[in-house]
C-alpha cells in the first residue's frame, strides 16, 4: 500500500487495512531544486500506527524527485548525471535505510529525459551497494513510456512497480485515472 503523510484519508486507510499489507510505501522522501535539495517528512501518526500492527508491515520509504508543484525531472537528471552527487546521493539513502530501520525504500523518480536513464540505473546500482544486505530495492516504472529500460530496472532493483494509472490527469482530457481493462 501507498501513504501519503498528512492526508487524513491516507492515515485511515492505512488504520484499517494495514494489517492485510505485506509492504508499505510511505512518501516520505523528496529531492528537488537546483541544490537537489533533500526533504524527509517526519510522520509520527504513521510510525504510531504501523508500531501499534499486531505483525506490521515492511516500510519502504518513497523517494520522489516531487519539486513545489510539479515533477523535477530536469534537476533529477543533472544530479544523476554529475558522478560524485549521484554517488553521495545514494549513500545518504542507504544510510538513512540503516538508520531508520526500514527494509529499504521505493524510488519513484518521474519526468525523467531519456538520456538520463542510463545514469538512472548506474545510481540505482550504485544506491543498491549503498544500502545494508537483504535491504529491498522497489523501483517505479510507466508502464507505457518506451524509453524507460524495463529491462535494466528490473535488474538494477528487487521490484518494479508499473504506474498503469496516469491514463487522465488534472489538466488532461477528462477521464478515469485507470480504466478497467
Amino acid at each position: 500500500g501507498f501513504y501519503v503523510p498528512g492526508d487524513d484519508a491516507s492515515l485511515a486507510s492505512l488504520r484499517r487495512n494495514g494489517a492485510a499489507l505485506d509492504w508499505v510505501v510511505p512518501a516520505l522522501v523528496t529531492v528537488a531544486g537546483p541544490n537537489h535539495q533533500v526533504t524527509v517528512t517526519p510522520d509520527a501518526h504513521f510510525q504510531r500506527t504501523v508500531a501499534a500492527l499486531p505483525h506490521p508491515p515492511k516500510v519502504l520509504p518513497m523517494v520522489q524527485n516531487f519539486g513545489d508543484s510539479e515533477w523535477d525531472g530536469k534537476g533529477a537528471a543533472a544530479l544523476l548525471a554529475d558522478p560524485g552527487q549521484r554517488a553521495a546521493f545514494a549513500k545518504r539513502l542507504g544510510a538513512m535505510v540503516s538508520a531508520g530501520h526500514v527494509a529499504g525504500l521505493t524510488m519513484d523518480i518521474e519526468a525523467l529525459p531519456a538520456s538520463a536513464m542510463r545514469p538512472y540505473i548506474a545510481f540505482l546500482h550504485e544506491l543498491r551497494a549503498a544500502m545494508p544486505k537483504g535491504s529491498i530495492l522497489a523501483v517505479t516504472a510507466p508502464a507505457e513510456d518506451e524509453n524507460w529500460p524495463l529491462a535494466a530496472l528490473g535488474a538494477a532493483a528487487d521490484k518494479v512497480i508499473f504506474m498503469a494509472y496516469d491514463q487522465h490527469w488534472e489538466g488532461g482530457s477528462p477521464g478515469p485515472i485507470a480504466g478497467q481493462y
